[in-house]
């Protein structure tokens, strides 16, 4: 297997160990976490995991480009009620106004964040000298809640979870950033689903 374009600082044998990781995860119907934790434990240093992965499922047209995503969500963006009728508006615009089409386009075009689509709105009102209001910031208290309700919920319906599916459920509930910081908690919270005595 060979390449004649390897991303910057990549040899043709590193590349290659990737792509049939990547290639047999995605037939496998396996995740993005998953992939590279099999490139990882093939030796793939984790400086390269990032680069590559994008370079690879992007060229094998294993996920969609980011020129691609951003397109899309400019065309969904521009054709939303509210930015179709800011000739006639008058008022500055809420965020509770954009929230519903903010969800709906994060969820209709594949590969889109909220964060992306937040970017998109802002471009688009700005060419209409409209300001993007400002979302409303959840207290810490809210967030903890939302996910020790998932905590909850995931040792409910299975007391004997693992601790990569607890890595999976939190990392859908919070950020990246403070995943680590719950996993370390993992084997407390088992404890206490299992029903053993803490020391």
């Amino acid at each position: 297997m060979t390449t004649t374009n390897l991303p910057k600082g990549i040899d043709q044998e590193t590349y290659d160990t990737a792509k049939n990781i990547i290639l047999s995860g995605f037939k496998a119907g396996q995740d993005e976490n998953a992939i590279k934790s099999a490139m990882f434990g093939e030796g793939i240093k984790f400086s390269d995991l990032v680069r590559l992965y994008k370079a690879i499922t992007i060229g094998e047209g294993l996920i969609r480009s980011p020129k691609e995503i951003k397109a899309d969500i400019e065309e969904k963006v521009e054709g939303t009620e509210i930015i179709e009728s800011l000739e006639d508006r008058e008022t500055d615009l809420t965020y509770d106004e954009l929230e519903d089409d903010i969800k709906r386009i994060t969820s209709e075009v594949e590969g889109a964040t909220e964060k992306k689509v937040i970017a998109a709105f802002r471009n688009a009102l700005a060419e209409h000298d409209f300001d993007m209001p400002k979302k409303p910031k959840k207290s810490k208290g809210q967030k903890a809640g939302k996910i020790n309700t998932a905590i909850c919920a995931a040792f409910a319906k299975n007391p004997e979870l693992t601790a990569k599916e607890f890595e999976t459920m939190i990392s859908a509930v919070t950020t990246e950033k403070s995943v680590k910081k719950w996993c370390r908690m993992y084997k407390l919270f088992s404890a206490l689903a299992m029903g053993k005595e803490l020391a």
